[in-house]
């Protein structure tokens, strides 16, 4: 039984960070303390962090129409003092706000708890991911939400990056924005000043699909503008972005497991500061159809030093309690009434992030190789 927690938390609570296909990263020091929210361009980059900055905040940063995120909250306090809890770490992603004897509901999986996974966070809030998985990770991996962004800063590895070209003086309108997975920096660790040069993995973009993203003469034929992941109508409100994708394919690395995960119905939302050098109060939530977290786990288990082959159902029965939510994969609908399977699990991450600028498209060099599962990985998703 120890083995079988141990495997599913550090399986599915390692899910998070970013990648077209595949990661976002983290691991051990303690990150310096941020204030507010930013913005950018291709290799360029300090402007005011706030008023109300900390003697300990993060640098200036220059604006660059670029953010890139450079710290993960998964809703666990004790760990990460600056997460909110999973409770309030989130989105109504049904519109209810369900309890523990709501009769409109999805039916549990048999042996689930409806204490964790039919009761919802505040005003409606679903989140299995941080309610159910992230604590059994907490027994074998104390440190988790540490090393899971000690991979990102300071190390410097993958994680995502939104191009929005925003404008400082734009306050309400609509942003056209472009979502990338970025490879390791050749330097580490980033110094989140807006001068970072991020490579962009180019499996984020169309053209590179089965074809290694080369031209006739050898040279690219990928743009930028080709993004698996974009939202060419992202709505400014004030401060707060707000973007929506039918899927966004991360992963999560920390220490040597890694496992990647597809957000379907994912909603991105994020505070930027005024002049659009950082973002706080990010949050990305969406659901994982059941299918696919099993897939993806045993893909993390497979490369773990566990060497797990593919197939192994030693976390199974534990994942598919967690499923707590319904989403119609082919109609892009989530839904939560009487009659339907749970068949998902409800996602919710926090992030901030600071301007950033970005490099070529270049080859992952440690591709994820991806178990079958009862439907084929689609193109680019490992």
């Amino acid at each position: 039984m120890h083995y079988r927690l141990w495997a599913l938390g550090v399986a599915f609570a390692l899910a998070l960070a970013s990648s077209c296909h595949d990661e976002v990263g983290g691991s051990g020091t303690a990150p310096p303390t941020t204030t507010t929210g930013g913005s950018g361009g291709a290799a360029d980059a300090g402007s005011d962090a706030g008023a109300d900055a900390p003697a300990d905040a993060l640098p200036p940063a220059k604006p660059t129409g670029n953010l890139v995120v450079w710290r993960l909250h998964l809703g666990d306090p004790s760990e990460d003092p600056d997460s909110p809890p999973a409770e309030q770490l989130g989105m109504d992603l049904d519109g209810k706000d369900s309890k523990i004897t709501s009769p409109d509901h999805c039916t549990l999986y048999p042996g689930a708890k409806p204490s964790d996974v039919k009761l919802d966070g505040e005003d409606g809030i679903d989140n299995s991911l941080a309610r159910n998985i992230v604590p059994l990770v907490k027994g074998p991996a104390p440190t988790f939400a540490t090393d899971v962004n000690k991979a990102i800063w300071p190390d410097g590895g993958t994680t995502l990056l939104f191009r929005t070209s925003l404008p400082e003086l734009l306050r309400d309108g609509y942003v056209q924005t472009y979502i990338y997975r970025t490879l390791a920096l050749p330097a580490p660790p980033p110094l989140l000043d807006g001068s970072d040069v991020f490579p962009i993995d180019q499996a984020c973009l169309l053209g590179a699909c089965g074809a290694g993203g080369a031209g006739p003469d050898g040279g690219s034929a990928l743009s930028l503008d080709d993004a698996l992941f974009h939202d060419p109508a992202a709505a400014l409100a004030g401060d707060v972005l707000a973007i929506e994708l039918p899927r966004l394919r991360l992963r999560l690395t920390a220490g040597d497991y890694p496992l990647a995960m597809t957000i379907r119905h994912a909603r991105i939302e994020m505070t930027l500061s005024d002049d659009r050098s950082r973002a706080l109060q990010g949050t990305i939530a969406g659901v994982v159809p059941i299918e696919e977290a099993l897939r993806d786990v045993q893909t993390m288990l497979l490369h773990s030093p566990l060497k797990v082959p593919c197939g192994s159902s030693v976390v199974d029965d534990a994942i598919e309690k967690a499923q707590d939510i319904h989403y119609d994969k082919d109609k892009d609908i989530i839904s939560n009434d009487a009659g339907e399977d749970c068949n998902a699990i409800s996602v919710g991450i926090g992030f901030e992030a600071v301007a950033a600028l970005y490099g070529e498209p270049q080859p992952d060099p440690n591709p994820l190789a991806s178990c079958p599962g009862p439907e084929p990985v689609e193109p680019c998703d490992d």
